[in-house]
């Protein structure tokens, strides 16, 4: 049986190929910016490592919705930093990328 971590762990990881993809078939052919291939290593690569720690689903409990517009908002804005923002190195710095857009 899924629970609600689980879906929320499934929407993260699930965003962050949905953006690969997207750098991928998208933006690849039809710019010519080699970070866009880049990111999106790096985003099969978060998705590959995504854990949920007991912290950060409790941070994101209260925001987690499949009709929320703005988390699906937040999981957009952060999966496209990612490969573009130093900062977001791993799935725990995806997260905390995360966290901060819910709190603004």
């Amino acid at each position: 049986m899924f629970t609600e971590r689980h879906d929320c762990l499934y929407a993260l990881k699930s965003n962050l190929r949905r953006t690969a993809h997207w750098r991928e078939m998208t933006l690849g052919p039809r710019f010519n910016d080699p970070r866009n291939s880049e990111a999106a290593v790096v985003c099969k690569r978060l998705a590959e490592q995504a854990e949920l720690t007991d912290d950060d689903w409790m941070a994101l409990k209260p925001h987690f919705s499949w009709t929320s517009q703005k988390w699906a908002d937040v999981l957009r804005e952060a999966s496209r930093m990612v490969g573009f923002r130093p900062s977001i190195t791993d799935f725990p710095t995806y997260v905390r990328c995360v966290r901060g857009l819910l709190a603004v």
